[in-house]
């Protein structure tokens, strides 16, 4: 969404999407408020940075990661005041487990998480942690929504099935079907 304003974005979306508002992302107010930002500001004890090709994990929380989760409480501290007794579905965003680990760079390296099958499955756990935790926060600030989790996908690198391959191949190959059904994106699932 553009502008800087979470106050102001978060009445337009209230007023005009009054059957389905969200959560907005404002990427216009600089590294960390972006959907990626966003999401991996959402990690649990795996601390991420800044780079000048996108994001990369790193051996300990930085200024990039503190910005990220102050641009998210701030978020929703605005939330919860501005949609202070909303009843009804309420949508969060953000990136799915595939787009996280495309668009994060190992530490040692600037290939992508999903390239390092041991290194993704790290990241999903500490994703879906981060996730219910992030949910559960909301679900208390704003106790008459139902809450809608989107997970969403994009981005180039996410789309090239030629990343995909060699993770869910060495995946199936050390832990059986069970770990490809997991990591695989699930047929239909919208957003993923």
């Amino acid at each position: 969404m553009p502008g800087t304003d979470p106050a102001e974005s978060l009445r337009v979306v209230l007023g005009e999407l009054p059957d389905l508002p969200y959560l907005p992302e404002l990427p216009a107010r600089g590294a960390g408020a972006d959907l990626t930002g966003r999401t991996a500001a959402l990690l649990v004890d795996i601390p991420v940075e800044t780079t000048p090709s996108g994001w990369r994990v790193t051996a300990r929380e930085g200024r990039d990661l503190r910005r990220a989760r102050s641009f998210l409480a701030r978020d929703l501290d605005t939330l919860e005041e501005i949609a202070a007794g909303y009843q009804g579905p309420f949508k969060i965003q953000v990136c799915g487990p595939w787009t996280l680990a495309a668009t994060i760079e190992l530490a040692a390296s600037q290939n992508p998480v999903l390239g390092d099958a041991g290194a993704a499955r790290d990241l999903i756990a500490s994703l879906a942690e981060g996730v219910a935790a992030h949910a559960a926060d909301v679900a208390k600030r704003l106790p008459g929504a139902r809450l809608l989790v989107q997970h969403r996908r994009g981005g180039a690198a996410v789309q090239d099935r030629a990343l995909l391959r060699p993770v869910g191949a060495a995946a199936a190959h050390r832990r059986g079907r069970r770990t490809r059904r997991v990591l695989r994106p699930q047929p239909g699932a919208a957003g993923r």
